[in-house]
């Protein structure tokens, strides 16, 4: 099994985002980002997606700088866990089948 901790060596990563548009001629040109291990696991609890955009870098750069911090999949998921209702999936009144 792998171990999933981040390695502590790796807990902080800059990111620096590409100018999104050139307004003029002239590229907007946008501050490193640094991102540290507390920072991630804050956005935790959304998308990936809409945490990149809070973060005001792509999903891409996010998930390069997960991966470098030792975070492998994001945690993120759209279904919450059902709560403990006695009965479980896929079984189902059998003359239902």
């Amino acid at each position: 099994m792998q171990n999933d901790l981040p390695h502590p060596a790796n807990n902080r990563v800059e990111v620096i985002p590409r100018p999104r548009c050139k307004i003029l001629g002239v590229e907007n040109s946008s501050a490193p980002v640094t991102l540290d291990l507390a920072l991630i696991q804050s956005l935790f609890h959304m998308r990936q997606s809409n945490a990149a955009h809070c973060l005001g870098i792509s999903v891409t750069s996010l998930k390069t700088a997960c991966r470098r911090m030792g975070i492998h999949k994001w945690p993120y998921s759209r279904w919450p866990m059902p709560e403990d209702t006695g009965e479980q999936h896929g079984e189902g009144n059998e003359g239902d089948r």
